[in-house]
């Protein structure tokens, strides 16, 4: 695609894909949650993206990712989710972030106009449910946030 999406077309993608995963309430184990979580919620964990354009997009190079979200002007969010518990080595958690740069970077050839940012998004199993980890660089948390202050207290 060497055109930029257009904002009325990134739209349609966002209403039609956002009506699809919140009512997509049957699919509530493992990365089903975390997808359903992060798009319920993404005005407040992703507010510079605003709007949801992919779900389980892969480019022709094979690297695929979870959603791809889009700021309504150049700017794309290339999100890999996974779900991990305390138990995830930095081994796995490696692996997962590896996945999200070359999710991001298939993106950028997919989408030359565009400036790719690649994220991950994974989960703790703890007695309230399934929630984002501790901030990281590279994680999707919203500044100043926490699990606990999301309601999702350990």
């Amino acid at each position: 695609m060497t055109q930029p999406i257009t904002r009325p077309e990134a739209q349609r993608r966002d209403h039609v894909l956002r009506a699809y995963l919140v009512g997509c309430d049957w699919d509530l184990t493992g990365e089903g949650v975390l997808r359903r979580h992060l798009v319920v919620h993404s005005g407040d964990l992703l507010p510079d993206y605003p709007l949801l354009i992919g779900l389980e997009w892969s480019a022709r190079s094979g690297h695929s990712g979870d959603l791809l979200f889009f700021d309504g002007d150049r700017g794309l969010l290339a999100v890999e989710i996974k779900v991990t518990d305390k138990r995830a080595n930095a081994r796995r958690l490696h692996k997962v972030e590896t996945q999200a740069r070359d999710f991001a970077r298939a993106a950028e050839r997919v989408f030359p106009w565009a400036r790719v940012q690649g994220r991950i998004y994974t989960s703790e199993e703890h007695a309230a449910g399934v929630g984002p980890r501790l901030p990281r660089e590279n994680r999707v948390v919203p500044k100043g946030q926490t699990p606990q202050a999301l309601g999702l207290d350990e």
